[in-house]
């Protein structure tokens, strides 16, 4: 008998669907440097957070790697971050992050 594929968790839901919609909060750091990035990505996070948002999209673009480096370590550590992943959309995994952002109290 063949085994059943799990079904996916709440995570991967909420990374499907933030990867899928066009409406999905969006942060481009394209020209910034990584001091900028990170104070650009933590005000973004903290905007969306308050706003209730679940997901987001950070563009760091392919360029050196520096900025993707910077925004992979910063979100790795910062605290309204649950978990976070590159896209997986062809030619953009190495430009692209999607972020899961913790759950707001009501």
């Amino acid at each position: 008998m063949p085994e059943r594929e799990k079904p996916p968790d709440e995570e991967e839901l909420l990374f499907m669907q933030a990867e899928l919609s066009r409406n999905t909060p969006t942060l481009d750091l394209h020209g910034q440097t990584a001091e900028q990035a990170q104070n650009s990505i933590d005000q973004f996070l903290y905007e969306q957070f308050m706003a209730g948002k679940r997901t987001a999209k950070i563009i760091h673009g392919k360029g050196t790697g520096a900025l993707q480096k910077t925004t992979s370590e910063f979100l790795t550590s910062h605290s309204l971050v649950l978990n976070w992943r590159t896209s997986s959309k062809s030619g953009e995994e190495r430009a692209i992050i999607y972020v899961i952002l913790a759950e707001k109290d009501r």
